[in-house]
């Protein structure tokens, strides 16, 4: 559906560049000198197609999108207790980028084909939560120095090198087992054995010593992660 693409990309859009125009805390400070804001109206066009899209949704799939909204007014606005926000938390803050990422590519879909949400659809959804974290664990890598010096605590600057690693490359297996295992139980077809070749290219670059290039997080880490999405546009 690609008025869907269309208000994914949107809404992604609009949070990262509501993020950049923030000045809550020394890491905003520290984004705004790397990249400058947009301007407020840049905003304008982006923000009318995200809300005539969701108004042409039913009630579950503006539901849907009502509940991303929130998720991300949370990561981005200081509106959790003592004026913290998700991204300000390291573990959670991956954990909510990756749900996020999840609920948009496999929840929203299903409800806007008419599908009832069930256990099949929340498995999936955990599964791609899983898939994504690989990549989100290592895009803070490059900057642990920068953020600690400003202040931001990530998973990359909060754990030892050797603790952080592990959990990436644990984060790496169990989604491979978790692919397994929804194999076994029918609920993803064949095409997605390209699936596979994501998590072991990261579980190769995780025994080596990790780049230090932003660029390399920023382009070829997150190619891998679109990888699958190739294949997947060819029938079997």
């Amino acid at each position: 559906d690609p008025s869907l693409l269309a208000l994914v990309a949107c809404g992604t859009f609009l949070v990262y560049a509501v993020d950049r125009r923030t000045t809550f805390s020394p890491e905003d400070l520290a984004h705004r000198e790397q990249i400058p804001p947009l301007p407020a109206a840049a905003l304008a066009a982006p923000f009318a197609v995200l809300l005539v899209l969701t108004l042409r949704r039913h009630a579950a799939g503006m539901l849907t999108i009502l509940g991303l909204g929130v998720l991300s007014a949370l990561y981005i606005l200081p509106l959790l207790p003592d004026r913290r926000r998700l991204k300000e938390i390291p573990f959670v803050k991956v954990l909510a980028v990756a749900a996020g990422w999840a609920v948009a590519t496999t929840v929203l879909p299903a409800v806007q084909c008419g599908a009832t949400p069930s256990l099949e659809v929340g498995v999936l959804a955990a599964y791609r939560t899983l898939f994504l974290l690989p990549n989100l664990l290592l895009a803070d890598w490059p900057d642990r120095a920068s953020d600690r010096n400003a202040g931001i605590l990530t998973v990359a600057n909060y754990l030892r090198p050797g603790r952080f690693l592990l959990v990436c490359r644990s984060a790496c297996l169990a989604t491979m087992a978790a692919m397994s295992m929804l194999w076994l139980f029918g609920l993803l077809p064949g095409r997605t054995a390209w699936e596979l070749d994501t998590p072991f290219a990261f579980l190769i670059i995780l025994s080596r010593p990790l780049p230090s290039s932003r660029l390399f997080y920023a382009v070829f880490a997150d190619a891998l992660l679109a990888w699958p999405a190739i294949p997947a546009m060819f029938p079997e």
